[in-house]
């Protein structure tokens, strides 16, 4: 049985002792990372209300 899985990634920007860590190395990741099982969908915000309408969004399409 396949269960649908709705998974938030997510980080922020602040004062480290390393490297920048820009974020569209976490969406290459998200997007392309893994064995290659099954079908992703990723979605990236630059807004609340973009969070918030792709959250709704992302339930709706993984059920």
């Amino acid at each position: 049985t396949r269960l649908p899985l709705f998974a938030v990634i997510q980080q922020r920007g602040g004062p480290s002792s390393g490297t920048v860590v820009y974020s569209q190395q976490e969406v290459t990741l998200t997007t392309y990372g893994g064995n290659g099982e099954g079908h992703r969908i990723v979605y990236s915000t630059a807004t609340h209300q973009e969070i918030y309408d792709y959250t709704i969004k992302g339930f709706n399409t993984a059920w």
